[in-house]
């Protein structure tokens, strides 16, 4: 870790940044030599799994299986056999073995189709026999890519763990995906209600009721969150962080470990990208009324398609009105969203995407209750979960967001493209609460306090990438050079002030005076990043290796210090893959982080960035003939440089490091019989390591839970009468206990706890055509209504959600 200098950046100023935004596709689009129409990137083998038969079934069952799309005549496959397929290949290795020995041959019109026709006939001539030409049969592939939809539960490709449209197969890192069908069918509204299936993860930190934000940990860390692979928090403070809304995701990717080789400063423990919906090329929409506890009504909408016959301009727009309570008094949960999307491609080589969001917000704000009447016993009886120290006249979180972006691709040959992704946010908000400071002797009075935050936040990301294709010998390079930035801006007020205590069993609510502003502090961040990565293919070995640079700077002001620091950073990443012509994928890999930590030390000096490395080791399995991905992953991850307090004075020194090691495990899987499932498991092993009091070392990490494990199962009902539209599912998930705080020693543990949801859902197209796209689907989570809590120290609960009911009717086109 070196110190450096950003002052060439002070000279950089708003107007300058977006003509630089604004010009650079422009310049790219109309300068660079666009390659040949039918160019094709470097091909990248995958497991397939065909068996030997009939000719139609084999194109068939490659067009599912690579994404491409397959066009031949009937006539050309009749009565022929295929010897079908197993094990790694590239596409055009894939489709020379299936048509071996039949007679046929096959063309690549495009990078994603292929024309299948007879050895003795011309494409789109008569047959050489005279026979008749038939209606032409076209094969469509779902055609996966990183970046789109996925049918079912089962993502095959990732873009976060590389920057590339890469195979899950050939990534050495664990990379979890939660797909919008997944999203979907569990009736996910949040972050946590999202990520409450996935292995090394938990969610819904701050409880019921607190709808300001998604506070998650992956593997004991706070992740970063970035949207379309750019950083998305929008604010210096707890209140200004952006808020994603689930029902705008075609996909949620989690990756595990360390990333800074590729993103810069971010959490030791992971991050989550959240890829947004885009425009489409066929027209299709859907709209959905939903109705279910706490009064919530909720209306959404998503519609998309072209906007010419050329199908050069799409749109898409996304939409969510929600106006909701929530399980404690006076916190709503009301939104609205708006997320329209432009897509332009003038040819096969180029495209630009602009993606816009816009969100409001009146939320509620963190809860807590007194120990004695929730965990544990009251002379007065139990707490109820919905009681709240605040004050309906007073609570409030009040919350505007917007951003825009772009995602600009050109492929300027058979080798080369540039790629850019960029995105500007602001986000102001106004945020008022009360909560329960203490419980005074007689078990019922309360005392309190009011708090007021007033935040103004604008964030900058830009992300520019060059990957190029070539081989050295027997070995295939894909390699990526990129270029990023990322700035954030922030002030923000605050104040708090003791109020009129209340009865927590007979609560009087009343008024509440006016909260003097007491701190205001004003935060610039900037981060500069260059990076380089070569993922090199030999046969079945994929290598990956990756360095990066970084400058970063920090200018805080706050009535407690000012400074301004700069410092940079250089990470490393390198990982290997085997792929047996079985479907097993072992893995191994090495990773880096930094992170910057805000604050000055007692001598005048700043914090120096924490720093993490993580070892890991799995396996996927991609079971062949099925739709099914299984991964075991083993890592060892460590963080130094956290700040810790030397006993017995005042002062605090960088001497702390945190461990976690642990063991994931997931399975998920869509069959063609109709089910639908994932299924996970997580042993996690963090501690204190490194500490200036030595009395610490040793202690469990906080929020870092020993043992987590969930089961989710859909069937549909494989029917031709009306039975065919039900489908039956539910879920079991399992919390165990871990640490919330480490204010006060003996820690008291956050219970475990073991919950239980179900779903419900019919497709009345079971019917008959006329009811072709509607539907009524049902979900229960925490079925069977258990109190079980967010948070627990000492002194404070935090409820989590109880039993929650939504129905939905839903129409699609």
């Amino acid at each position: 870790m070196r110190r450096g200098s950003m002052t060439w950046l002070a000279g950089i100023g708003r107007r300058g940044i977006v003509a630089t935004i604004l010009v650079t596709p422009a310049m790219a689009a109309g300068t660079w030599v666009a390659s040949p129409a039918l160019a094709q990137t470097k091909a990248q083998p995958q497991i397939y799994a065909i068996p030997a038969g009939p000719l139609s079934a084999a194109l068939a069952a490659f067009g599912r299986q690579s994404g491409t799309q397959i066009a031949y005549e009937a006539s050309v496959a009749r009565d022929k056999t295929s010897p079908g397929l197993s094990g790694s290949a590239t596409r055009e290795e894939a489709i020379a073995r299936l048509l071996s020995g039949t007679g046929v041959d096959y063309t690549f019109t495009d990078a994603s189709s292929i024309l299948v026709t007879s050895a003795a006939t011309d494409a789109g001539g008569p047959a050489a026999d005279g026979a008749t030409v038939l209606e032409p049969i076209t094969v469509h592939g779902n055609g996966e890519t990183a970046f789109g939809p996925v049918e079912g539960y089962v993502a095959k490709r990732t873009a976060t763990a590389s920057k590339t449209d890469a195979s899950l197969m050939e990534t050495p890192q664990a990379v979890n995906i939660v797909t919008a069908d997944q999203l979907a069918d569990q009736s996910a509204q949040t972050m946590t209600e999202a990520l409450r299936y996935t292995p090394g993860v938990l969610g819904g930190l701050e409880g019921a009721g607190d709808t300001r934000r998604d506070p998650i940990t992956v593997r004991g860390f706070e992740p970063a969150l970035y949207l379309d692979g750019v950083l998305a928090t929008s604010g210096g403070a707890l209140t200004a962080v952006t808020k994603p809304e689930p029902y705008n995701f075609e996909r949620l990717e989690i990756l595990k470990g360390p990333a800074s080789v590729l993103y810069g400063a971010n959490s030791p423990g992971g991050l989550v990208n959240a890829v947004s919906k885009r425009p489409t090329d066929e027209a299709r929409g859907e709209v959905t009324l939903e109705g279910g506890s706490y009064d919530r009504l909720q209306e959404q909408f998503d519609v998309s398609g072209p906007l010419d016959a050329d199908g050069t301009l799409l749109y898409r727009l996304v939409g969510v009105n929600r106006n909701a309570d929530t399980q404690v008094d006076f916190q709503p949960d009301d939104h609205r969203f708006l997320a329209p999307s432009f897509t332009w491609k003038p040819d096969e080589d180029t495209s630009l995407t602009l993606l816009g969001q816009y969100s409001k917000d009146d939320g509620g704000v963190y809860q807590s209750l007194p120990l004695r009447g929730t965990l544990l016993s009251n002379p007065f009886g139990s707490i109820p979960r919905h009681r709240t120290g605040g004050d309906k006249a007073f609570d409030h979180y009040d919350s505007e967001y917007w951003n825009i972006g772009s995602v600009f691709d050109h492929r300027i040959n058979d080798a080369i493209t540039f790629s850019q992704t960029v995105r500007y946010g602001e986000h102001d908000n106004d945020y008022a609460g009360a909560y329960i400071s203490g419980l005074r002797d007689d078990l019922r009075t309360a005392d309190r306090v009011a708090y007021v935050y007033r935040n103004q936040a604008q964030s900058l990301a830009i992300d520019n990438r060059l990957a190029f294709e070539f081989d050295t010998g027997a070995a295939s390079h894909s390699l990526l050079v990129g270029f990023d930035y990322n700035r954030l801006k922030s002030a923000n007020q605050n104040g708090e002030m003791a109020i009129d205590p209340i009865d927590v069993f007979n609560p009087v609510y009343g008024h509440i005076n006016p909260v003097p502003i007491a701190i205001r502090n004003n935060n610039l961040s900037e981060q500069t990043g260059i990076y380089l990565q070569d993922v090199v293919r030999l046969d079945a070995l994929t290598l990956m290796v990756g360095v990066r640079h970084d400058w970063a700077r920090s200018d805080v002001k706050n009535p407690f210090y000012a400074y301004d620091a700069t410092d940079e950073a250089t990470s490393y990443r390198v990982g290997a893959t085997y792929q047996f012509d079985n479907g097993i994928a072992p893995y191994a890999s090495y990773s880096e982080s930094f992170a910057l930590k805000e604050g000055m030390r007692a001598d005048g000096g700043t914090w120096k960035p924490t720093t993490g490395q993580q070892y890991e080791i799995g396996v996927r399995y991609e079971i062949p003939g099925t739709d099914t991905m299984v991964t075991l992953s083993a890592f060892d991850l460590k963080q130094q440089n956290n700040v810790s307090a030397v006993p017995n004075t005042p002062f605090s020194v960088q001497t702390g490091e945190i461990g976690v090691r642990g063991i994931e495990a997931e399975i998920k899987a869509s069959l063609d019989s109709g089910w639908d499932l994932t299924a996970s498991t997580a042993y996690l092993d963090g501690e204190i390591t490194e500490d200036a009091d030595s009395s610490l070392v040793g202690d469990k990490a906080f929020n870092t839970p020993d043992v987590t494990a969930s089961l989710w199962v859909d069937y549909t009902f494989q029917a031709d009468d009306a039975l065919g539209g039900l489908t039956l599912g539910g879920g079991v998930r399992h919390i165990g206990n871990y640490v919330s705080s480490q204010y006060e020693k003996p820690y008291r543990e956050t219970p475990a706890a073991t919950l239980f949801d179900a779903h419900v859902k019919y497709d009345f197209a079971a019917l008959g055509k006329d009811y072709e796209g509607l539907s009524l689907s049902l979900n229960v989570t925490n079925l069977f209504d258990k109190r079980h809590y967010a948070y627990v120290d000492n002194y404070f609960t935090t409820d989590a959600p109880g039993r929650e009911i939504s129905a939905r009717l839903g129409y699609k086109w």
